[in-house]
Formats: structure tokens, sequence, C-alpha cells
């Protein structure tokens, strides 16, 4: 600080006549005045010099998270040599400073190892250290060497030894917690970080780690953060409660951040659904259908729902849910029932995934007599809802879940409100036994399009395919049962 103190030594020397801390030169022509500001200057070169590396660090250790907040403010507002002053005043800025002119841009590692090390321990404890997050969360986004310190994160992610890896994801999640998630100032952080913690997530795809699970919650925010960012809140003061989301022109389907996001969406949803260990058909298929979604936001990179749809995705599907044994909050299905600004199609796919075989139970094909709560009646109206606004919208390749989610779930999602050809096909070709029961549940549906649906049928049977029975068995029972008139 010396140095500064010296470049500067005009400018301080105005600041401090400022203060009234010295008089001006007209004042002090006698040189009896002379020993008094060579005694403030003695005093100022104490308080402004730099602390030891241990002291300066204890002494960040052992203040209020508030008052080492003020200290960066004050630090990022001030001039060279208001610092000074500043330095002077308060040992929180002097200790902070003092760290950063320990470090040297020639070997930012090794010095930096020196400042991180020594504060793992304390960030791994079951309660971990607020104040050693807080002190390298300022170094990750403040200090005049964060490119160095960011790209020493990212390294040793890739490259450390696992409680250095966790260490380093819990001062993250702490940073992103405390200061990224309330700023749209960080974009630049993403594309850094999401690689190595999707390498973490790859390495233990088979069994759900601590290490794994907060890499994946981290990977996670950061992936909403980017969503979120690429749009612009254009909400009206009009009284309107809808949020209306515009994009961005800053983002657009071709910026670099896109390509790094959709890649860990994608690593995530393969990690998650390794976890889901007790999967029924109904969630085997759903993840089938929410990879296809996937490459259709791909394609329509562009498209502000698709954005918000990936949003919500992320923040319900988390280690925590999946490998929860009890299905979702009924509180918590109603939230996502009654968002509107996501797609009937998302509300449907996040609830399958999260009802841990309990619509099977209430809804299925076996299931016995079950009163339902009041919470699950005006859920299940709101599920029938989504159900056939669904059937409305034109996404590719999601014929094949929904006739599955029909078949399975027939008392959830009724067949007979199905009136495109297509998904009608689609029941026909996967409805997976010939029982009496299933075809007499079948008829109402072909009698809703009977001339496609026979059309169809007469087709298989000619074919003598695999589904040349299913299709003259079903066609015998249309015939035994409906009126010639209603066929035709």
């Amino acid at each position: 600080m010396s140095t500064l103190l010296l470049d500067q030594e005009n400018e301080a020397a105005s600041i401090i006549e400022r203060n009234g801390l010295i008089s001006s030169k007209d004042e002090t022509d006698d040189s009896d005045h002379f020993q008094p500001i060579q005694d403030l200057e003695k005093t100022i070169r104490e308080y402004t010099s730099d602390l030891p590396l241990g002291k300066a660090i204890y002494l960040l250790l052992n203040i209020h998270g508030h008052v080492f907040d003020k200290a960066v403010i004050s630090i990022k507002e001030a001039t060279s040599p208001e610092i000074l002053i500043k330095m002077s005043e308060s040992p929180t800025i002097r200790a902070i400073l003092s760290i950063e002119h320990y470090l040297n841009p020639d070997d930012i590692k090794t010095l930096f190892k020196h400042v991180f090390d020594p504060l793992k321990e304390k960030i791994l404890k079951r309660q971990p250290s607020e104040p050693a997050m807080r002190l390298i969360s300022y170094f990750i986004i403040h200090s005049i060497y964060k490119k160095q310190i960011q790209r020493f994160f990212a390294e040793e992610l890739l490259e450390s030894d696992r409680k250095t890896q966790l260490a380093i994801v819990l001062v993250l999640q702490f940073l992103y917690r405390q200061y990224i998630a309330s700023s749209n100032n960080y974009q630049d952080i993403i594309p850094l970080f999401l690689p190595p913690l999707t390498r973490i997530i790859e390495g233990n795809s088979q069994t759900p780690t601590l290490l794994a699970c907060s890499a994946y919650e981290l990977a996670s925010h950061y992936c909403q953060y980017a969503l979120v960012h690429r749009v612009r809140d254009d909400r009206t003061n009009e009284g309107s409660a809808s949020k209306i989301v515009e994009l961005d022109a800053a983002y657009n389907s071709n910026h670099p951040i896109d390509q790094v996001v959709w890649q860990t969406i994608e690593n995530l949803l393969t990690g998650i659904e390794k976890w889901h260990a007790s999967k029924t058909q109904v969630e085997i298929i759903t993840y089938e259908v929410l990879h296809t979604f996937l490459s259709f936001s791909k394609s329509c990179n562009s498209d502000k729902d698709a954005t918000c749809d990936w949003h919500q995705i992320l923040t319900y599907l988390t280690p925590k849910t999946i490998l929860s044994e009890k299905p979702l909050a009924l509180k918590k299905q109603k939230s996502i029932l009654a968002d509107e600004n996501t797609s009937p199609m998302i509300h449907i796919i996040l609830l399958a995934l999260l009802q841990k075989g309990r619509w099977n139970e209430i809804y299925g094909l076996q299931h016995g007599t079950i009163v339902l709560s009041t919470d699950e009646e005006e859920n299940k109206l709101l599920l029938t809802k989504d159900y056939e606004a669904m059937l409305k919208t034109s996404i590719p390749k999601t014929q094949s879940w929904i006739a599955q989610l029909s078949i399975c779930l027939p008392d959830l999602f009724p067949m007979e409100n199905i009136e495109n050809e297509d998904l009608l096909q689609a029941v026909l070709d996967q409805v997976p036994d010939e029982s009496t029961e299933t075809m007499m549940r079948l008829l109402p549906l072909i009698m809703k399009r009977a001339e496609p649906s026979i059309c169809y049928l007469l087709f298989h049977i000619s074919q003598q395919d695999e589904r040349a029975k299913f299709a003259y068995l079903l066609l015998t029972h249309l015939i035994t049962h409906c009126k010639s008139n209603q066929i035709m």
C-alpha cells in the first residue's frame, strides 16, 4: 500500500486537508509545524500498511456479514486516494486489501491456495462457516484478480480431491444464494463452472453422493439463472397479474451460453433419471418424453415458453424430490398446476415423475375403492383440464406418451377425450391386453372416429402383423355391441 501512498501523495494530502486533519500550506510555513505533519504521515502509513495474511484472515472471520458487505461496497465506490482514508478508518477494508496485495498475478494459483486452504475445513463443517465462504466469494466476484481466481476454482473442480471439490461447491452455492441470484451481472460465470460441475455429476452417476447432489443443485441453479436472464420481464403497471415475458435482445439462439446450458440440462436429466431407482411404467415413459421435449426446446431455442418450462422443471426436479420415497406434497402439486407461465404438458410431466406410484393406487387399472381427499379431488380436476389442453398441442413425438397415460390411468386421463387421429392410432397400437374389459373401454373411442379407426384395424388384419389378433377381437366387439347405424 506504500507505493499507492507515494503515487497519490498530492491527492491524499488534499483529502486529508478537506477532512481537517492538517492545515493548508499557507498555514504551515512555520518549520515548527513540520513535525506534526510527519507524525501524521507516519500514523497514516501505520494504519494503511498491509496486515500479515494470517492476521487479515483471522480478522475477517470474526466480523458480521453486514460489516463485511459494507466494506466491500466502500472499496468498490472509493477512488485510489480515498481508499487510504477508508483503510485507516476501517480494519475490515484494510484486511481485505491486505489479502489483495498479498496475491500476485504471476503466481495466483499458489498464493491463493494460501488463502483458501486454511478455510476449507471451516467450510466443510456440519455448519459451514459463512464468514469463510463470504471471504472467498469476495475474491471470486470482486477481486482485481477475479478472472484468474474463477479459473483457479474451475480447474480445482476438475483436478482436486473430493473434499476440495465439495468445499468449492459449497462456496459457489453460498455465492449464488447471497449475491448472484439477486443480480443480473454474472452471466459470464455460468459457462465457466457448468462443465466441471457436469463432470462431477457424471463421475457419480450411479450413486447420488453429497458431492454429486450438491453439484447437481448448483448446476441446476446456474441453468435457471441463465434461462431467466435470457428474458426480460415487461410486466406492466396496469394492475395485470399476468407475467409478460419477452426475449432479451442481448441473447439469441446463437449465443454461446445457450449451448452450454442446454448440454448441461441434458446431462442433469440423464443423471437424475439414473438416481430415480424405483420407477413405474408411468415414470419411465415420462422421462422419455422429457428427453423429447428437451430436443424440441433446443430446436426452438428462442421460444420464451420453453424457457419458462425448463425453469419450472429444474425447480422441482431435484435430488431431494427424486430420492424421496414420498410423493410431492399436495400443496406443491397444486402450486405447479396453478402456474400459468408453464405449459399443461410440463404440469403433467412433473407430477408424473414425482407421484411415486400414488397415481397407480388411486387412478390405475387395478385400483380399489379409494376416497380421495379434498386436495386430491381438486388436483384431479386441474390435471384433467391440463390433459384436455395438452391434447390440443402439437409437440412432435409425444403421442405415444399421451396414449400410455390414457391406457395406464384411464380415471385420470380419459380416453374418450381423444379426438386426434394419430393419437387414437397410438392408443390402438399400445393397448397391452385383449381382455373384454379393455375392448369395452375402447369402443367409445372407436365410435368417435369410426371410419379411420375401422380402416386402421382392417389394415392390421390384412397385414397379419403383431396387432392383427387384437384388431380382429376389437372389430368383433364393435360389431357385437354396437348397432350398424352407429358404426356407419
